[in-house]
């Protein structure tokens, strides 16, 4: 699409908009822990979550609750962090279960990150028209419509990613529908297949055991 930056410089000016803003910066294990079992489909109680990173409880949830995005249910479950039990505009089907974003780009990220192949069901942030493409690591196929585009927001103020980048970041059905000052302010307005590219090149920063995690600063190209 006209107009978008290299895939490369983009990766690298997003995450480092997103550095500081409390988004499992330092925690990578303990995300990578998370967005594991939250996959399941089920509610993950702090105690599971800290016996798969073998920390203690008390310092699991501290963690959690230095995000104020962090989702919970009432029994004091974890529910959602970036995927989510909740259902959102973005829904992710894989393996028989239905979960849900917080933006349209954990819809190709998180796919990437679980190396799943998944069925994405949005709808667009303008008219409610709904959009749908399936994702795996060998690429983004079946969009519908196939004009369809990401709006990715640069990050801006506001307690928690979500607030501060997730709210913003949207799916529209064309770009005809994009109209500036809606989600200001913006770093790019992408067609699926170069936000799927642009997915792929945020992965070197996603660092955790596995060879992913989230939102950790690394070293990119001079800007």
């Amino acid at each position: 699409m006209a107009g978008t930056l290299d895939p490369e410089l983009l990766a690298h000016r997003l995450m480092m908009g997103l550095s500081g803003r409390g988004w499992a910066l330092d925690r990578g294990q303990l995300f990578e822990a998370a967005l594991r079992l939250l996959a399941r489909g089920e509610p993950v109680p702090p105690e599971r979550l800290a016996e798969a990173v073998g920390w203690p409880v008390k310092t699991v949830r501290a963690a959690l609750e230095e995000d104020p995005a962090v989702e919970w249910d009432e029994a004091g479950r974890l529910i959602g962090w970036g995927l989510t039990l909740r259902p959102t505009p973005f829904r992710i089907a894989w393996e028989g279960r239905s979960l849900w974003t917080w933006c349209a780009l954990d819809t190709l990220l998180f796919p990437l990150c679980l190396a799943q192949e998944a069925r994405v069901e949005a709808s667009c942030a303008r008219t409610g028209q709904p959009i749908g493409f399936t994702i795996s690591p060998a690429g983004i196929r079946e969009i519908e419509p196939a004009e369809s585009v990401l709006v990715l927001a640069a990050p801006g103020p506001g307690a928690g990613i979500r607030a501060a980048f997730c709210q913003r970041t949207v799916l529209l059905a064309s770009p005809a529908l994009f109209q500036p000052g809606l989600w200001d302010p913006v770093l790019a307005l992408l067609s699926l297949p170069e936000a799927f590219r642009l997915a792929q090149r945020i992965m070197p920063y996603l660092r955790w055991e596995g060879g992913i995690g989230c939102c950790v600063a690394v070293p990119g190209p001079d800007l």
